[in-house]
């Protein structure tokens, strides 16, 4: 968001700014590709490791601010389930 949330007026090079699939994207399977462990992890997939968060709101649809409310129903860590709602 490059702001504080709720303040438009902290904005700070709204020209850097990315979207939420972006950010996404960033911390997945760029973030493995860059660790040199894509083959294992940062996407979905048969055989990967599977460490995931399942949240209860499509936080690519609501505002930005509020993807910090968005409920955690599941989290899952090496496809075993740690917490489930």
């Amino acid at each position: 968001m490059r702001q504080y949330p709720g303040q438009p007026g902290t904005l700070h090079g709204a020209d850097e700014r990315v979207s939420v699939e972006q950010m996404i994207e960033a911390i997945t399977i760029n973030e493995a590709y860059q660790l040199l462990c894509d083959d294992r992890l940062g996407s979905i997939s048969v055989g990967k490791e599977a460490d995931l968060v399942v949240l209860g709101d499509d936080i690519t649809q609501c505002e930005p601010e509020h993807i910090a409310d968005a409920p955690v129903l599941g989290t899952m860590i090496g496809g075993e389930w740690v917490y489930v709602r």
